[in-house]
């Protein structure tokens, strides 16, 4: 990603000014990436092509034509711009999934720009994604402003293996992905995202998704429903399709589709 390209991604995502390349710096690009990129899923949904996965492609739908994506598209195209803005980063491959593989999910590991041994993990593809980069440490609560989390480690079946748990005061804690501390390439994903884009038993085209961070949360909007937190209370209220969701595309998630 060259300057020019830097400063359009940046635009897009409502940064002003270049951030430092430091800890601060990547916290300001994360929240500012969740609060302006949309998690979707429609043009999946609205063809039976795969989605393109090179950087030329990516920042054509998401800065140019101003659409959203989902983690491969998103935390692809959002690795490259940490790297031009100075950061040494690592894709990372996850399973959600019970019945997945290590390339359900790509998040990014960060190292440390002030030179300590410790890496951080931040993501803008996750449909309920943490809000602020997490240090890769064992059994310590982390707090991103709305929730609680904790990495744990447990053994898999050929290593070492972690897990990232969202954690809920009046509820069963809840593992959001695992993972083994393997640095991926690009390539290796690319079987999995043909898979969620074109196969129809892809949970990516059974109905439409969109999310973004509002004020107070996470804000997800489906084919029938609208979930939000207002005054720190969650509300889910059903919506019309297609009428009202076209709507709350525009006014909720800034998308013309």
């Amino acid at each position: 990603m060259n300057d020019q390209q830097l400063n359009a991604f940046l635009a897009r995502i409502g940064v002003e000014e270049k951030p430092p390349c430091n800890i601060e710096g990547l916290a300001q690009v994360q929240a500012a990436h969740l609060e302006n990129v949309p998690f979707e899923n429609l043009e999946i949904m609205e063809s039976a092509q795969a989605i393109s996965l090179d950087e030329a492609s990516l920042f054509d739908k998401i800065v140019t034509r101003r659409r959203g994506g989902i983690c491969y598209e998103l935390n692809f195209l959002y690795a490259r711009a940490l790297e031009a803005l100075g950061f040494t980063v690592h894709l990372m491959g996850s399973q959600v999934n019970p019945t997945g593989g290590d390339f359900d999910h790509v998040f990014i590991m960060v190292e440390d720009p002030q030179g300590s041994d410790t890496l951080w993990l931040t993501d803008v593809g996750f449909a309920y994604n943490f809000a602020v980069p997490l240090r890769f440490v064992l059994d310590e609560v982390q707090n991103d402003g709305r929730c609680s989390y904790r990495i744990e480690a447990y053994e898999g079946d050929e290593t070492t293996r972690y897990r990232l748990m969202r954690l809920h005061d009046e509820a069963d804690d809840e593992q959001m992905f695992t993972f083994a501390n393997v640095y991926r390439d690009e390539e290796e994903f690319v079987a999995r995202a043909v898979f969620y884009s074109t196969d129809d038993s892809s949970r990516f085209r059974k109905g439409p998704l969109v999310c973004i961070d509002g004020a107070e949360g996470r804000i997800t909007l489906s084919m029938r429903h609208l979930i939000e937190t207002k005054d720190g209370v969650r509300h889910e209220r059903e919506i019309e399709f297609p009428g009202e969701f076209e709507e709350l595309l525009v006014s909720i998630f800034k998308l013309e589709v």
